[in-house]
């Protein structure tokens, strides 16, 4: 993850207009490829809610949006109105926040009443929580906490690295983003593989992936 637009800034003498943090993040999403950029401290000023704002609506526009994150503070719900309120998406797992301080807990008062946002009071990944997120570029049939990626999305292809942290064997139907060739890169011999695809659509490529304890695998879909 990029803190450059978050972190960075913190540097003396280091100051970004919105504008400028909005081509900032441009360049760190759409031409670096980078996995994901925090952009902001949430309730730090009027500036950095313009950035913001101007982030999210570029970044839903281009599906990077879920790239995209804000760091927040414990202060019941100030944070995460703000955020909502720039354009982010908040998700609240359990129970609502039931206090809200300003300076110390001392001075915490009762949460109002919170009509934004989603809600699972189960704490769950419901599917009805999962539909309020955007979209993800690798969709596993099953759950596989043990399977870990990266994306990385050129002009002429989509590159994916997978392994396996686990000590058993995984295997699962696996749906890519991405349309074109679907191939297997063997970065032990150098060789590439076609790979058949089980099926493509509007979703991306579907394919069965199947892993050793502790393998890797590049996959490539080239256009």
């Amino acid at each position: 993850m990029d803190t450059t637009l978050r972190d960075g800034e913190q540097t003396q003498g280091v100051s970004y207009t919105p504008l400028e943090k909005l081509h900032i993040a441009k360049l760190l999403l759409r031409d670096l490829k980078v996995d994901r950029i925090e952009v902001a401290s949430a309730r730090v000023s009027s500036g950095e809610f313009e950035a913001l704002t101007k982030i999210t609506d570029w970044a839903r526009h281009n599906n990077l949006h879920r790239k995209v994150e804000v760091l927040g503070f414990v202060d019941g719900d100030i944070s995460l109105n703000w955020i909502n309120d720039a354009g982010g998406k908040v998700i609240f797992m359990g129970n609502h926040p039931a206090l809200v301080t300003e300076k110390t807990f001392r001075e915490a008062s009762e949460s109002e009443i919170i009509n934004w946002g989603i809600t699972e009071p189960s704490g769950k990944l419901i599917p009805g929580v999962l539909s309020y997120l955007p979209a993800p570029d690798v969709k596993f049939d099953k759950p596989c906490p043990e399977i870990k990626y990266l994306h990385r999305k050129q002009e002429d292809a989509d590159l994916y690295f997978f392994f396996n942290e686990g000590e058993a064997i995984q295997s699962s139907m696996v749906t890519l983003s991405g349309k074109g060739n679907l191939q297997h890169w063997d970065a032990m011999t150098g060789e590439i593989n076609k790979l058949q695809k089980t099926s493509s659509g509007n979703e991306g490529i579907r394919i069965n992936l199947a892993f050793e304890p502790y393998e890797t695998k590049f996959i490539v879909i080239s256009k």
